[in-house]
């Protein structure tokens, strides 16, 4: 009976003890009850306390500004080492600046003008916007209400011009591996998340 009554109190506590010490049990564990289940867990509350519960206790930190090196130093050798292997990311200026993407992309009326019945990949934080294309996305944002174009990959499927437009020699040269997929996102300042985590080697 007596050891009953301790596990009554053990557990409990173990269990409080590991919610703060042992946070990636937890995590995990709700990131496989979010995929095998149909809880949501950026919709919970719960979570979203217990995230900001353990960044509570996090010391303010320094930031620390991103390795920079140019473009005519971005060999494949250079880049894996600099990147400890592709895990920490880097900027490499220059490394498009003579690209027709760069020439023509920051420009709303060449995408409606050549692509604005492209379909798109868009949505907000909290929802997807259907049928989007190029047109209503710049439209969206001309009128007030802006939405964000995430990771649009298909387009360049059905229109292989777009990957040459990002093609150049520096890039092919420090290119890790054959190329996964293009993408392509447009969004305003603010929009998306402070973190992003993707798996692969993203360019």
């Amino acid at each position: 009976m007596g050891n009953k009554k301790n596990l009554f109190v053990i557990i409990p506590v173990l269990v409080a003890l590991s919610l703060k010490y042992v946070p990636h049990f937890w995590v995990y564990t709700a990131i496989l009850i979010d995929f095998y289940t149909p809880w949501v867990l950026f919709d919970s509350p719960m979570f979203a306390q217990y995230h900001e519960f353990l960044v509570s206790g996090l010391p303010d930190r320094e930031e620390i500004p991103l390795l920079e090196i140019n473009y005519t130093e971005a060999t494949k050798e250079n880049v894996r080492r600099l990147t400890n292997d592709y895990t920490v990311p880097i900027v490499i200026r220059g490394l498009l600046q003579n690209t027709t993407a760069v020439k023509y992309w920051k420009d709303p009326d060449w995408w409606i003008e050549n692509y604005g019945d492209e379909e798109a990949l868009c949505g907000t934080q909290q929802a997807v916007i259907e049928n989007c294309t190029f047109t209503s996305f710049f439209e969206a944002v001309k009128n007030g209400n802006p939405f964000y174009i995430a990771g649009a990959a298909s387009v360049f499927d059905r229109r292989p011009e777009l990957q040459e437009m990002l093609e150049n020699d520096a890039i092919k040269a420090m290119e890790p591996d054959v190329r996964t997929a293009s993408q392509v996102f447009i969004g305003l300042p603010d929009m998306g998340t402070d973190v992003h985590s993707a798996m692969g080697i993203n360019l």
